[in-house]
């Protein structure tokens, strides 16, 4: 009969474990240890390896598809405003950007943006617009909601007609069909 000393307080509270490494011998090479080498997707369970490809795949979400449409790559003019004899200003430039709901009038906006443009060359003693230019980029739809960039460009000049009140090349202007509410105009 032998004696075993006397369990301790703390070691019988606890639970025997099994989880801590096997000590290395010391005639075994540290290559050859299993504690020592890398856990390879191998010895996971089959059911995580799709889950792991997909958090280790997992990239940002694509870009929102983009409308660009543009009047063209030269300044245009209305018929009634050209007058080869005058000199035009430098440009002035406008930048506005919107938040629409549901669809997107561009054709409204690109007005609403001139209508500004055109206060800004009155303010400068300018009657009317030439040498107009503009692009819009419609970004969207997200949950419904597009952003809508407009840069507007064109020269302030007096004019004997009275200014069209209307972009140029209006027509080349694409939009979203529907019925657009603004909930945002910077």
């Amino acid at each position: 009969m032998s004696l075993s000393p006397p369990p301790t307080p703390s070691s019988s509270r606890l639970p025997p474990t099994d989880l801590a490494p096997p000590s290395p011998s010391p005639t075994s090479s540290p290559a050859s240890s299993p504690a020592s080498s890398p856990q390879t997707p191998s010895r996971l369970p089959l059911s995580l390896l799709p889950l792991l490809h997909k958090l280790r795949t997992r990239t940002s979400p694509p870009p929102l598809p983009t409308i660009i449409s543009s009047s063209g790559t030269v300044p245009l003019t209305h018929k009634a405003l050209r007058n080869p004899n005058q000199q035009t200003p430098a440009p002035l430039a406008h930048v506005e950007d919107f938040v629409c709901a549901d669809a997107v009038d561009t054709r409204l906006l690109l007005r609403a943006t001139r209508a500004a443009l055109l206060d800004r060359a009155r303010d400068l003693g300018g009657e009317a617009l030439v040498d107009e230019q503009w692009t819009c980029s419609i970004r969207g739809p997200k949950n419904g909601i597009y952003r809508v960039h407009i840069d507007y460009s064109a020269c302030p000049a007096l004019a004997s007609n009275p200014d069209p009140r209307r972009p140029v090349a209006l027509h080349k202007a694409i939009g979203v069909p529907g019925v657009m509410t603004i909930l945002e105009r910077q």
